[in-house]
């Protein structure tokens, strides 16, 4: 009978202490949390800046080096668990990683054609086209002056004032398109398709003043 009751007892006896509990929590949430970081640098939606402004590997590392300094409360398999969490999705999210790798392939592609090297191109003149790129910071009408300044013929904004803003800042002859974050503004004539506010807004455009038939595509 003493047998019996000892071994319900040991049944009835919480599997988990409460210190293991809690360390199973922090585990959770960090891994939660940094997965959720990762969700936004995916969808690159507008208005999550503060969180996408820093490269990913800010916040993988930074939950990794989290992860070994609370290693005495989360133990080995979950310190291993949080800190190899936060270097594999630093991996797959950050923009280096994919950057070596496609180095390294174009690098091995070039060795390849030294052995077998490719005809010759032929060259074809044709006048310059001048693009300006420029971050507005927020807004700022005067960064958009200032990229006018340059004489472009096709302007590529970030953080852009908005549609009316840019219809009234472009100088005659001038067609813009886009939302807040991104927009163009193009020499000439701008046939634009409205889009996802989280995409580019110009499938193509057409410069009118200068070139009469040159051709920009402008697809995500």
């Amino acid at each position: 009978m003493d047998d019996l009751r000892t071994a319900a007892r040991e049944r009835l006896r919480p599997r988990y202490t409460p210190r293991e509990r809690l360390a199973a929590g922090v585990a959770g949430l960090m891994m939660l949390g940094l997965s959720a970081v990762g969700i936004c640098y995916a969808i690159r939606q507008p208005g999550l800046d503060p969180i996408t402004i820093w490269p990913f590997a800010f916040w993988g590392l930074g939950a990794a080096a989290l992860g070994i300094i609370l290693a005495p409360l989360l133990r080995l398999r979950l310190t291993v668990l949080v800190v190899g969490y936060g270097l594999l999705t630093t991996v797959v999210i950050s923009e280096e990683p994919a950057f070596l790798w496609r180095s390294l392939v174009h690098r091995a592609a070039g060795r390849a054609r030294g052995r077998n090297p490719a005809p010759a191109l032929r060259v074809v003149t044709a006048p310059a086209l001048r693009v300006v790129t420029v971050n507005c910071a927020g807004g700022r009408e005067d960064a958009i002056l200032d990229a006018l300044a340059q004489d472009p013929d096709i302007v590529l904004l970030q953080e852009g004032p908005g549609e009316a803003a840019l219809e009234r800042i472009a100088p005659e002859s001038w067609e813009c398109a886009g939302w807040m974050d991104p927009a163009i503004m193009v020499r000439g004539t701008l046939i634009a398709e409205r889009l996802e506010k989280h995409l580019a807004h110009c499938t193509s455009c057409t410069t009118g003043s200068r070139f009469p038939t040159p051709s920009v595509g402008a697809r995500p």
